[in-house]
């Protein structure tokens, strides 16, 4: 296995190369939506640190508890198909040129948003009423679970 694509926190990978899957898919944890109240954070899976508002991490190994064990699959990279369209024209001695491409089916990790607690727009939760995004902070074996690679990271591409 050859992990790579880091995106500045240490020690992080977005993606994995893995005999079986395909290359480069993007690895992290899957989430289940936020945690409502107190008593939604009694539960399922333990996870250290949780209140209400904080994002709600799928259990992938079933072994009662969220931590680095329960990161798996949650992308592709690649693209259920391409296409492209070109155009030129000449007219008097002038030309134009113009190339389209689009990529269809692919998932895209958006680092952009997520890279420093600085700079995570994702940061603030309202405490009245139900939990909605954006999640707050929380801590998952000391990193920020918004620092952690997550689906909400990624986006379908086109």
């Amino acid at each position: 296995m050859i992990t790579g694509g880091g995106y500045g926190i240490p020690g992080q990978s977005v993606t994995r190369f893995e005999k079986g899957y395909t290359p480069g898919y993007f690895y992290g944890y899957k989430t289940d939506g936020l945690f409502q109240n107190q008593s939604d954070l009694t539960k399922g899976a333990t996870q250290a640190n949780a209140q209400p508002g904080d994002i709600r991490f799928v259990d992938v190994n079933g072994d009662g508890k969220i931590d680095g064990d329960d990161r798996t699959k949650i992308g592709d990279p690649f693209p259920q198909f391409t296409m492209g369209w070109s155009l030129n024209l000449e007219y008097k001695g002038f030309d134009f040129t113009t190339f389209v491409y689009a990529s269809v089916g692919n998932d895209i990790y958006r680092a952009y948003e997520r890279n420093l607690a600085m700079t995570n727009k994702f940061r603030v939760y309202w405490q009245d009423g139900p939990a909605k995004e954006p999640p707050m902070m929380q801590e998952i074996q000391g990193t920020h679970s918004l620092m952690l690679i997550t689906t909400p990271g990624l986006q379908t591409g086109m």
